[in-house]
């Protein structure tokens, strides 16, 4: 079997973890894959436990940067790669043992821009599969996105480099949210995703960082700001009706993660965020309007006149009635 996969792995403070990530990775024989690590100047013993575990093997670059982010690790670990896939892993997750092999059996026998799978949510005392919809075929993104749920880490997915390279397809530095962004963008990019069958993945759950809890004026504003980067995608390629709407679904529900954060910020961060709304707030509305739910473009409506906190305040008492 030929190598088709590099597997590039960010590494940020995850000493608990790192161990883990690489020897779930070298259960399958090195020969079957490249690996790049990149260290985004991790402050603890990261990378001093990654350069032990990869000490015996010969298959793997490990790249020091100044911090990045998580978006900027990846890009410098795209950049990097020689074989026709990459899937990207997060060095605080790991793999299942049959999965490298797998998959380069399926990319072995037919050419695809994308190869999506299921992942399992590991918590201290179970394993819960993941939705994966549309099984064991071929579809385009249109359809993956009217099953695909709310789950858009790009850990689910291994991608074609020509394709990501040809579609100008990279992760947006200094955004919270950023595989929502990357993975609409991808897969409206293309007609040609497999849609697997198989849990390769496992997703640590007590790892959850604190900046997902914590909310900051960065959470409302990357959520924003995804539904306008999704605008201008739809008028740089010209999506059709169908995709566009399931592109404002998507962004519609960006918009609502949106208001949920900005109820819960503080006065001054309200402030700094509604100079953005007011400078984008037509483009908002417009992607309100034309979501497929219907939801959407009630808030549309409301959106004219009120704030992002009144209509999620609304939403709730909808939602709970």
């Amino acid at each position: 079997m030929n190598k088709y996969i590099t597997i590039v792995v960010p590494v940020f403070k995850v000493e608990k973890y790192i161990q883990r990530c690489l020897e779930s990775i070298y259960q399958t024989d090195e020969s079957l894959f490249e690996l790049i690590v990149v260290d985004d100047e991790s402050p603890d013993k990261s990378i001093n436990i990654a350069k032990q575990v990869l000490a015996p093997y010969h298959n793997y670059q490990i790249i020091s940067q100044k911090n990045k982010g998580l978006s900027g690790a990846r890009n410098t670990g795209l950049s990097l790669v020689r074989t026709p896939y990459v899937w990207f892993v997060d060095s605080d997750d790991y793999i299942c043992s049959e999965a490298i092999e797998y998959l380069n059996s399926v990319i072995e026998t037919s050419y695809y821009d994308c190869v999506y799978f299921g992942f399992k949510y590991r918590y201290d005392d179970r394993m819960q599969d993941s939705m994966i919809g549309c099984k064991n075929k071929v579809v385009n993104g249109c359809q993956l996105l009217n099953v695909i749920g709310g789950e858009f880490s790009v850990w689910r997915n291994i991608y074609n480099v020509d394709f990501l390279r040809n579609n100008n397809l990279y992760f947006v530095e200094g955004l919270i949210f950023e595989d929502l962004d990357f993975n609409i963008r991808a897969f409206l990019s293309t007609d040609n995703i497999f849609v697997s069958d198989r849990y390769l993945y496992y997703y640590e759950q007590e790892n959850m960082s604190s900046t997902l809890h914590a909310t900051t004026y960065k959470h409302a504003w990357s959520m924003l700001w995804i539904c306008m980067n999704l605008r201008k995608f739809w008028i740089d390629k010209l999506l059709s009706k169908a995709e566009y709407q399931v592109l404002c679904y998507h962004a519609g529900r960006a918009f609502n993660f949106a208001a949920q954060y900005y109820s819960q910020l503080e006065k001054n961060d309200r402030k700094r965020l509604d100079e953005y709304i007011i400078e984008n707030k037509k483009t908002l509305i417009y992607i309100l309007q034309h979501s497929q739910y219907r939801l959407h473009r009630i808030e549309s409506i409301l959106f004219r006149f009120l704030g992002l906190d009144v209509i999620w305040n609304i939403k709730q008492k909808i939602c709970k009635q």
